[in-house]
C-alpha cells in the first residue's frame, strides 16, 4: 500500500536560536488525502547545518573523522513508521566548531529520535515528521598542537632516565633484601 513517495530537497535559512520544520503531506488542487493512509516514513540523503561545503572545509583541515562524521549524522539513514498515526519526530542540538586561525565555521550535531503516536482525538490530522532544533551557545574550538624536536628528545631522556632509575633503585633492593635473608640463615657465599 505504501509503494508511492516523495522527494523533498530545499535549502533552509534559520537563525541560531531554538526552532522546528516539519514535513507534512497536503493535499492540492481537488486531490483529497485520506490522513489514515498517510504514513511519513523517511530516508534522509543529506541533512546538515551551515554552509554546503562546511563538511569538505572540515575534511581539509584535518579534522578527527568522529568530528567530521558528526556533521551529518543523519545522511543516508531511514526512518520508518510501523502503524498509522504514528510520525517520526527529530530532536537535534547543534554545535558550532571553529578551526584554531581559520576562517570557516562548520556545525557539529546530536541526534536523538522517537516516534510519536498521535493521539486519538486528532485522527483527522495528517502525521508529520518534525525537526526539532537547538543550537548550543557553546563552541567547539579545533587547536592543532605539535611538539617541537627538542621537547620530544627531552621527554624521551626523561622517561629513559626514570626508567633507569627505578630499575636500578629495584635491582639495589633486591640485593640488599637477598644479602640480609642470607645473613639471616648464616651463610656467607
Amino acid at each position: 500500500i505504501f509503494s508511492e513517495g516523495c522527494q523533498v530537497r530545499g535549502t533552509l535559512k534559520v537563525p541560531r536560536v531554538p526552532g522546528h520544520f516539519h514535513l507534512q503531506a497536503e493535499a492540492l488542487g481537488a486531490v483529497n488525502i485520506n490522513p489514515a493512509l498517510t504514513n511519513v516514513s523517511h530516508k534522509i540523503n543529506h541533512l546538515s547545518f551551515g554552509l554546503p561545503e562546511s563538511i569538505n572545509f572540515a575534511k581539509r583541515q584535518n579534522i578527527p573523522v568522529e568530528m567530521v562524521g558528526h556533521v551529518t549524522p543523519l545522511d543516508g539513514k531511514s526512518f520508518i513508521v510501523e502503524r498509522f498515526h504514528e510520525a517520526p519526530q527529530h530532536y537535534l542540538k547543534v554545535v558550532s566548531t571553529h578551526v584554531q586561525g581559520k576562517t570557516g565555521v562548520f556545525y557539529q550535531m546530536t541526534h536523538s529520535d522517537r516516534i510519536r503516536r498521535l493521539r486519538t482525538e486528532n485522527l483527522t490530522g495528517t502525521p508529520q515528521a518534525r525537526f526539532t532544533y537547538d543550537f548550543s551557545p557553546m563552541s567547539v574550538v579545533v587547536k592543532s598542537k605539535s611538539k617541537k624536536w627538542y621537547e620530544f628528545l627531552t621527554s624521551l631522556f626523561a622517561i629513559l632516565g626514570g626508567t633507569f632509575t627505578i630499575l636500578e633503585l629495584t635491582s639495589g633492593a633486591v640485593d640488599t633484601v637477598h644479602t640480609a635473608v642470607k645473613e639471616a640463615l648464616g651463610k656467607k657465599n
